[in-house]
Order: C-alpha cells, then sequence, then structure tokens
C-alpha cells in the first residue's frame, strides 16, 4: 500500500513537471528583445526630492488622478540630513512617496 502511495506521489509530480515543460527555447526572430537605458530625468526626480532617500526595492506606482500617482516602496534606505551616499543610513521596511505630476518632464 504505502509503495503504491510512493508511486502515484511520483507520477504526479512527473504529470506536474511535464506540464511546466514549454516548447523549448525561442530563437531568432521569435526570441523577445529587451532593451534598457538609464533615465536621467526620473533618477533626478527622485534624487532631488528628499535628501535623506538613498534608494528602494520593490517599487510600485498606483495613479491616484491624473495629477498624482503613489509610489509604495519595499526596504529603503534613509540617511540622516547631509550625509554622503549611504553614510549612518538605515533601512526600514517600507516607505510611499506621493508625486505630484506635472505637464513638463518628470522633476518638473
Amino acid at each position: 500500500m504505502r509503495s503504491r502511495a510512493c508511486f502515484r506521489s511520483v507520477f504526479a509530480l512527473l504529470v506536474v513537471l511535464a506540464g511546466c515543460a514549454g516548447p523549448g527555447r525561442l530563437t531568432g526572430a521569435d526570441a523577445p528583445t529587451w532593451h534598457a537605458a538609464p533615465m536621467h530625468a526620473w533618477e533626478k526626480a527622485f534624487q532631488e526630492t528628499d535628501a535623506r532617500w538613498r534608494g528602494a526595492d520593490g517599487a510600485c506606482s498606483v495613479p491616484l488622478s491624473a495629477a498624482q500617482t503613489l509610489w509604495l516602496f519595499g526596504d529603503t534606505w534613509i540617511t540622516p540630513s547631509g550625509a554622503k551616499g549611504r553614510e549612518g543610513g538605515i533601512i526600514i521596511r517600507n516607505s510611499l512617496a506621493l508625486q505630484a505630476i506635472g505637464t513638463g518632464s518628470p522633476g518638473k
């Protein structure tokens, strides 16, 4: 009886793994391509907002209206005012920012 249960478990695992196997690796024209480039205007907008905010991970934006966006962040580095880089900084678990959206480019 125990070997039958083991066999069923192994069989179920194989079925699940077979379902996860895709058609293989896409090549040529079917392969997706990605391009990344710095967005200096956005970097400047975040850097000049609060001298204590040094960065965060897990960013997510939520449009509240045509004029405001809520930003939610995961782990966040904050430092004392006037600190250079992350000197004297600490990590807090979560942070948020409210962005007022103007008609110009980011940071204006």
